[in-house]
């Protein structure tokens, strides 16, 4: 499915564990639910994706353009997320336990309760809080 054409689609609970969609177009997609867990998804487009409770442990999300996602509750450890654009994604209550989001963009994203432990964030562009 490298480069296929699903935006919009409603994928919602499907297993796509392992699969290949590098450089697809999944914008405005409905994946939740969904098991993503190492599927090899660099450089596709998932802008405005529901992405909630999906399973994306291990998934090569290297250079995805994730902008407005929404991925709460989404388990991604050990995620490969570098250079992704996470700009004004929910990441609320999401596990990115061991994920390398080093030289990612999360301006504007929402991290509230989300697991970090152990992530590779070098080099990410991480807005600091605004303590007015």
């Amino acid at each position: 499915m490298t480069g296929a054409d699903l935006s919009h689609a409603n994928l919602t609970g499907v297993d796509l564990s392992h699969a290949h969609l590098t450089g697809a177009n999944l914008t405005d997609a409905n994946l939740s639910n969904a098991q993503l867990s190492h599927a090899n998804m660099n450089g596709a487009v998932l802008r405005d994706a529901a992405l909630t409770d999906t399973d994306l442990r291990s998934a090569l999300l290297c250079g995805v353009d994730l902008t407005g996602a929404d991925l709460m509750y989404a388990d991604m450890t050990d995620a490969h997320l570098r250079g992704a654009v996470l700009t004004a994604a929910d990441l609320s209550e999401a596990v990115l336990t061991g994920a390398d989001v080093s030289e990612a963009v999360l301006m504007g994203a929402d991290l509230s309760g989300a697991v970090l432990t152990g992530s590779a964030l070098e080099d990410a562009t991480i807005p600091c809080p605004d303590h007015r």
